[in-house]
């Protein structure tokens, strides 16, 4: 707290040299307010986002057609393990947004994960055709002919 009120008389005597007028006091209680009902809004807010799936629960509530709230959904339910729910919420914003690599990109791992090769293939096909170039997506992709013979052999 001290150091807050040093720097505000640093700046009040900064501000005196250079010959800016100071707000009123009146002015300063109007920020001040404006300030604290925005800091109660914002933890008001926080609280009822208690985590991610919260979060992209709500948004979708008040807007379905959105594909990146569809993407972080699922993203959001993998990470809660349900796995059939984030597929669904993937494959809705893939419909939504076809264009959208990051949701391809997490199609891909899915299917890659469940041993489902062409789907994998397919869905790093496109993310890289839409623009992924993280090396290590790239390594993953040219180890997909790899994994295919692999299981193929057995």
């Amino acid at each position: 707290m001290g150091f807050f009120a040093l720097a505000g008389w640093i700046i009040s005597n900064v501000l005196k040299k250079l010959r800016v007028p100071l707000p009123s006091p009146a002015g300063i209680v109007v920020v001040f307010l404006l300030c604290l009902n925005l800091g109660l809004a914002t933890r008001r807010q926080s609280r009822k986002y208690v985590d991610s799936f919260h979060l992209w629960q709500n948004t979708l509530a008040l807007n379905p057609d959105s594909a990146i709230a569809h993407h972080n959904m699922g993203i959001a339910l993998s990470g809660r393990s349900q796995w059939n729910e984030a597929i669904a919420h993937l494959r809705t914003a893939e419909a939504l947004d076809p264009t959208y690599p990051q949701t391809h990109l997490a199609l891909a791992y899915f299917a890659l994960h469940a041993k489902r090769w062409e789907d994998a293939r397919h869905q790093y096909e496109e993310a890289i055709r839409l623009g992924i170039r993280d090396p290590d997506v790239l390594k993953d992709f040219a180890a997909l002919p790899l994994k295919t013979h692999a299981q193929n052999d057995k």
